[in-house]
């Protein structure tokens, strides 16, 4: 290794990342119990958020002043660049209307689409035929075969985890086509496929949060009894929604 490199060294993330946690509790903020990446910090008056990917940090709170506060601590510790407003993050975009925001992917989805060559392609209208039942049985047929290169699967259905983020509308039929990453074939390959040509009728939809006073919880929650074609395993889905806006 050359003298002074330290880009290869295992512990080189591990260091910055100390040495920005022990500012940040200088400052007071709080590390998340649940979300190691999430910082807080409230009194009486405001709160302040600090969201933190690596180098990259959101950076919001109840006030601007509370905000710019801490960006002038940051200053004072780290070379930084503030990039404005936010608008995209990690292949998010983020688009304010009104009293709302919309969390969207559109740019990564087209993307993904484009990576596999179905820009061109006509629009499915749902993301998996209605009662499919997945194997993972090689039948020896001529339309259905274990894939060779199975790589190009899972870096598929990684993708697609990722664009579940925002597009709960695929996740379960992303969760069926992930249990096959060690053992793909030719039909799971094709329902990918066609998970991707229903993003593309319309790959701006997205997540909404809107502003107002309703802060009632409630949760939502359905299974399907021995749903697994092979195992027989149930299957279960849920969200939760704050007011109108789904959190989880």
């Amino acid at each position: 290794m050359k003298k002074g490199v330290s880009y290869g060294l295992k512990q080189a993330p591990r260091k910055w990342n100390e040495k920005f946690c022990d500012a940040l509790f200088e400052y007071g903020l709080l590390q998340g119990v649940n979300d190691y990446s999430l910082y807080t910090k409230c009194d009486d008056i405001n709160c302040l958020y600090l969201l933190v990917y690596v180098d990259d940090i959101i950076i919001t709170g109840s006030s601007n002043e509370c905000a710019e506060n801490c960006k002038r601590f940051l200053k004072t510790k780290f070379k930084i660049k503030y990039l404005g407003q936010l608008k995209h993050f990690l292949g998010i975009e983020l688009i304010e209307h009104n009293d709302s925001c919309i969390l969207s992917q559109r740019k990564y989805c087209l993307e993904v689409i484009d990576e596999v060559g179905l820009l061109a392609s006509k629009p499915s209208v749902t993301p998996m035929e209605t009662g499919i039942n997945f194997s993972n049985i090689d039948d020896h047929s001529d339309s259905d075969f274990p894939l060779e290169d199975i790589r190009k699967y899972q870096k598929l259905i990684g993708k697609l985890i990722y664009i579940t983020l925002t597009r709960p509308d695929i996740a379960y039929s992303v969760h069926c086509l992930s249990q096959y990453m060690h053992a793909p074939l030719n039909s799971h390959l094709k329902v990918a496929f066609r998970v991707l040509r229903y993003l593309k009728g319309s790959p701006g939809t997205g997540i909404s949060f809107s502003k107002n006073n309703n802060f009632e919880l409630s949760a939502y929650v359905d299974s399907d009894y021995a749903k697994g074609y092979m195992l027989r395993k149930s299957v279960t889905g849920y969200c939760v929604f704050l007011g109108n806006s789904l959190i989880s």
